[in-house]
């Protein structure tokens, strides 16, 4: 009985005082002195007033700030418009082509009956694939007007990274990006559209 109440009695006796190697997560060590929000002496802790490592903006504005934007811009709405305009030609013939099959059919022999059908359907096919050609072309042209000023911005972006200490940059076109702490990101569209404006 004696046993029992001595086992009781020093059970009781570690619920109310825990060792320190059963002390509650968080707390400090003896001899160790603590600083607000948990840390320890010692310890990393956010700096308070440090530059932010993460920069965005949007690619698509700092492009449209370069001088050269605005004459490729005209240069592919001139292209876009040539071949608009080609397709708006077919398009007329076919369709004449097609007003005069449909009052002659009745008359027609099956000899020029098929021939006209044959045309018709052969300017169908050639419409399809000029407007697909025309498409290709207008996405190669994009590419290739564009393929400069796009790597004199990267070039732009990289050194003011650099320059700035910028861990990573990003592009906030497209919604590529949900939320950016206003605490550890900067906004440097000004700076950046201000030094491709020169370029």
């Amino acid at each position: 009985m004696k046993h029992l109440l001595t086992v009781v009695l020093t059970a009781l006796s570690l619920i109310a005082f825990p060792p320190a190697a059963l002390a509650q997560p968080g707390s400090v060590p003896d001899g160790e002195a603590s600083v607000p929000g948990g840390f320890a002496a010692g310890s990393a802790a956010p700096a308070s007033g440090a530059q932010p490592m993460v920069a965005y903006l949007s690619y698509r504005r700092a492009l449209a700030a370069m001088p050269r934007y605005a004459l490729v811009q005209r240069q592919l709405t001139l292209l876009r418009e040539q071949y608009e305009a080609e397709q708006k030609r077919a398009a007329a013939e076919f369709n004449q082509k097609y007003e005069a099959f449909l009052e002659g059919r009745r008359d027609f022999p099956p000899t020029i009956l098929r021939k006209r059908q044959s045309e018709l359907q052969q300017l169908m096919a050639q419409a399809e694939a000029f407007g697909q050609q025309a498409r290709q072309e207008l996405s190669q042209a994009e590419d290739s007007l564009m393929a400069p000023l796009r790597q004199q911005l990267d070039k732009v972006l990289e050194d003011y990274g650099l320059q700035q200490g910028f861990a990573i940059i990003v592009n906030t076109d497209a919604n590529a990006t949900c939320f950016l702490s206003p605490l550890l990101s900067t906004d440097i569209s000004q700076q950046i559209e201000a030094l491709v404006g020169k370029k």
